[in-house]
């Protein structure tokens, strides 16, 4: 896999080829972490190339699925600090500036559809991971 930043293989998809051919899986969990923090950043773009660096022999498929499900969850996490930092309306502010993001208007009834769930105990799964981070 090389690193052609011209043409094609520039901007973001070059950049991730970059960056797992460098570092191998630990590249590949960066992106996807840094997926999670910056939505322009598509896994769509990265995951298809960490295939083709594993179709190729140049990263084991072990190392392909660990590092980037670690990526995925340590950048879901930060994600979540944040919004815990920030605050819910903050937040929403923020998210309806973005471009191709719905506003908090359009999430507002899955937003408190979630909350019913979690509040009956519907979604016990999420109670048993969420206990560690969150507050009581």
């Amino acid at each position: 896999m090389s690193a052609d930043t011209s043409g094609a293989a520039g901007g973001i998809a070059g950049w991730a080829t970059h960056l797992v051919e460098t570092m191998g899986g630990p590249g590949a969990g960066i992106a996807i972490a840094l997926e999670n923090l910056f939505p322009p950043l598509p896994s769509e773009i990265i995951l298809p190339l960490t295939g083709f660096a594993v179709g190729q022999g140049a990263l084991s498929l072990a190392s392909a699925l660990i590092w980037t499900t670690a990526g995925s969850v340590i950048g879901a996490l930060a994600l979540y600090q944040v919004g815990r930092l920030f605050g819910r309306e903050r937040m929403y502010a923020l998210w309806g500036r973005l471009p191709l993001v719905k506003t908090a208007e359009t999430l507002l009834p899955i937003r408190l559809r979630g909350e019913a769930e979690f509040e009956s105990g519907e979604v016990a799964g999420v109670a048993a991971v969420e206990w560690p981070f969150v507050p009581p």
